[in-house]
């Protein structure tokens, strides 16, 4: 009996729980978010939350990471990008997963369906094929009498041709001409920005693609260099010197995907809870890199820009 005081505590320590994270590392942004929302709902590493990382920057070693990752037998899995969290599900048909950022994933096979995800996966889409058209939109705002726009594009990319389809749709209905650049790994990009010259662009609206966003760099230099406006599906590409962006703030895949992950991890099935489409999307205007193109930015944009970078 006087030993049950002592023994009392260690009976009522709380539970650790594992999260295994293969991320895609231009997919990444946002995950402090995931973190500091994991934090208000009660889960602090050091107490009672492991978090084991595993960043990547391309494919290859997908399926090595993820086998790991699982051989660490986590409560749940949470992967960011197409090809991470497929590696994810190959690797285990039973440990929940919870992806972010991640395209279309009824179209790519992750999911059966938004509602009814099945299986063990179920997550946060980026991904409106609607948003395509309205970047088309926007650049010609800026640029009113551009008859001829291109589009970075990789051919090996499902969603990546889904938003050019949806983009040359658009331009269609507006009479524009759309130049579809082509490249399917970084030694094409150069070609594509040249086929972008050669073929007179008036702007040029950036790839919905991980290989070609992860060179904007380049691609910023680019259109700095023959003052070429510029619009992009990452925000940050807007703020890095780009002219424009429009999507999702990475956060908000993150902060929602913290509740799904408390929601698994007290009982609830992945395929209870419905795939999610981005709710909120951010139009970022760089008012820096419109001043070095001589471009003045019309009312009508800046009025509906979430953020002006002056």
């Amino acid at each position: 009996m006087a030993a049950w005081p002592f023994a009392l505590p260690a009976q009522q320590r709380e539970q650790t729980y594992r999260l295994g994270l293969l991320l895609n590392r231009h997919l990444a942004e946002g995950i402090d978010t995931l973190v500091a929302e994991m934090r208000r709902l009660g889960y602090e590493e050091g107490r009672n939350l492991v978090l084991d990382w595993r960043l990547v920057e391309t494919a290859d070693r997908n399926d090595v990471l993820a086998a790991d990752l699982v051989s660490l037998k986590p409560d749940l899995l949470v992967g960011a990008g197409s090809q991470q969290v497929y590696a994810l599900k190959r690797a285990t048909p039973s440990i929940p997963i919870v992806f972010v950022n991640t395209s279309d994933p009824v179209g790519v096979g992750l999911a059966n369906s938004l509602a009814q995800p099945g299986g063990n996966v179920t997550g946060f889409s980026t991904y409106i094929p609607e948003l395509s058209g309205k970047r088309l939109e926007l650049i010609r705002e800026v640029v009113p009498g551009a008859q001829r726009i291109a589009m970075l594009f990789n051919p090996l990319n499902a969603i990546s041709v889904e938003s050019l389809k949806e983009t040359e749709a658009a331009a269609n209905a507006r009479g524009i001409t759309l130049i579809a650049a082509s490249a399917r790994s970084p030694e094409e990009l150069a070609s594509a920005l040249q086929l972008v010259l050669n073929e007179n662009a008036a702007a040029l609206i950036g790839g919905v693609d991980i290989m070609i966003s992860s060179h904007t760099p380049s691609i910023l230099a680019f259109a700095s260099q023959n003052r070429l406006p510029t619009i992009f599906w990452h925000l940050r590409d807007a703020r890095a010197g780009g002219l424009m962006a429009y999507g999702i703030e990475p956060t908000q895949s993150y902060h929602r995907a913290a509740l799904y992950i408390d929601k698994i991890l007290k009982g609830t099935k992945p395929q209870d809870l419905p795939v999610q489409n981005p709710t909120i999307f951010t139009l970022v205007v760089n008012l820096k890199a419109a001043k070095a193109l001589g471009l003045t930015i019309p009312q009508s944009v800046l009025l509906r820009a979430d953020e002006v970078i002056e």
